[in-house]
């Protein structure tokens, strides 16, 4: 194998490096102890200083010799990290192709993991055996469990080619072990590395080998148009171009709006919108909340700190609950505000979590240090999941916005009953409870039945700017 080859080539570089400094070091010490009329101690003494630094270089080459491991035990082939600087060093035109072994977990559990590792060795040969047909010596690397990467270079053969092997061994069986094999691949053409395995595991989970001819150019071009879309969402918030919409909610009580929900959209360099429902699955997926979140509540500070309206209200900063939990977010967070002198308790924090963390999330000391700056908490998309009914038991929370199911289905007495059962819980904790998305006017006074204390929607308030909410929320306003 291409990869053994590699690891004996750097193995024998290895014993030359650490080798011929050292016996450059003894020639020294035998020319000075040999031809240097000195004492006998000072001899011994030479010989042993030479001996300890012998020792420790030889110590030293070896640690950075586990640390630059190039060969993966279990299959021979690369390892993850090895492959990782391989592909990122090809050629802009390399073709990298994904093959997986999809039942090597099944294969482990029933067989044993010494029959499984074995499959994996013997796999990687086989792949090493057949791709040199082709392609000489190739690059193979085991990033993950039965999934190996190749680097092969650009055909036009390349289809053909892993057809042929998908159609040799997929279903095969190695040592008796049935093997069921998926591939992918994709040109390298600027890629990141991790951007070329999201992708190569998308096609492989979507496709299921059957991405060819014309399926496979409609699923690249979407893949080419969601890598489009990461690179604007990520440009975006790093120009910090966002824009910042604003929806009033009715207080049924004080027939005022006192509570702002903030909608945010990002712009693209063409200046045309990206909306929430594109974006955030972007921001998820590459890990962006925090600073996202951070951007967002920057912009929402220098809107609302230049003119604030003379009515107290309080303004939503809908955050991700990763940003939430995060304790350096927290003191990025707090500084926004401190440096802005702005005052807290007209802040709500909005989130909304779909797992219970008993351990790390919602801690006493995360929540303290918000509650101490007089920030109020808000569970959003309340009654999807049972994490918020739980936390619920322990935080003290100041709002709950129920989820727009309850709101499609406000007509059905079951939901009326749920969401009244729901309201009068709230009440008792001290919870104010919001009910957003009523957009037809005549469900207006059967939220107001029902107990609730917010009303939001086009019903009651559209979207608006900023400079629109100042003068919008000014006077009473009886909308029944």
């Amino acid at each position: 194998m291409y990869a053994q080859k590699e690891d004996r080539k750097k193995k024998l570089l290895f014993s030359i490096r650490v080798a011929f400094p050292i016996l450059f070091l003894f020639g020294l010490l035998f020319f000075v102890v040999v031809f240097e009329k000195r004492s006998v101690w000072y001899d011994l003494f030479i010989i042993f200083l030479g001996t300890i630094a012998a020792v420790y270089y030889i110590f030293l080459m070896l640690f950075s010799q586990i640390r630059e491991k190039i060969v993966d035990d279990i299959s021979q082939a690369f390892n993850r990290n090895y492959i990782k600087k391989l592909v990122e060093k090809s050629d802009e035109k390399s073709d990298i192709v994904l093959i997986s072994i999809d039942n090597i977990k099944e294969i482990n559990e029933r067989y044993g993991i010494e029959n499984g590792d074995a499959v994996l060795r013997k796999f990687a040969f086989v792949l090493d055996a057949f791709f040199s047909k082709y392609f000489k010596e190739i690059p193979i690397g085991r990033i993950k469990a039965g999934d190996f990467l190749l680097i092969l270079p650009n055909s036009e053969k390349i289809e053909a080619i892993l057809k042929e092997f998908l159609e040799t061994y997929d279903n095969s069986f190695l040592d008796n072990f049935q093997i069921r094999l998926l591939a992918s691949f994709m040109q390298k053409d600027h890629l990141t590395f991790k951007q070329l395995v999201d992708g190569l595991y998308e096609d492989i989970y979507y496709c299921q080998n059957n991405c060819i001819g014309e399926r496979r150019e409609r699923h690249l071009k979407k893949r080419r148009d969601i890598l489009r879309l990461e690179r604007q969402v990520n440009k975006a918030i790093d120009q910090k171009k966002l824009e910042l919409l604003f929806q009033p909610a009715f207080n049924c009580h004080t027939k005022q709006y006192d509570l702002v929900q903030t909608i945010v959209k990002l712009k693209d360099e063409n200046g045309s919108i990206i909306h929430p429902s594109q974006f955030y699955p972007v921001i998820n997926r590459l890990g962006l909340e925090n600073r996202f979140d951070l951007v967002l509540t920057e912009k929402l500070l220098q809107t609302v700190s230049k003119d604030l309206p003379t009515q107290q209200l309080f303004f939503c900063i809908p955050i991700s609950p990763f940003s939430f939990r995060n304790r350096r977010f927290a003191l990025q967070f707090f500084k926004l505000f401190d440096s802005l002198r702005e005052d807290t308790c007209r802040f709500v924090i909005q989130f909304h979590e779909t797992t219970l963390h008993k351990n790390t999330y919602f801690s006493e000391k995360i929540v303290q240090e918000y509650k101490k700056r007089n920030f109020l908490l808000a569970f959003d998309h309340f009654g999807t999941s049972g994490t918020s009914i739980d936390y619920l038991k322990d935080i003290a929370i100041d709002f709950v916005f129920f989820d727009k199911m309850y709101t499609k289905k406000l007509e059905e007495q079951r939901y009326q009953t749920v969401l009244k059962y729901w309201i009068d819980m709230l009440h008792a904790l001290d919870v104010q409870a919001v009910l957003p998305f009523i957009d037809k006017e005549e469900n207006v006074q059967k939220c107001e039945s029902l107990g609730v204390d917010y009303i939001q929607g086009y019903a009651v308030a559209p979207l608006m700017e900023y400079k629109t909410l100042k003068e919008f929320i000014g006077e009473k306003h009886a909308i029944w």
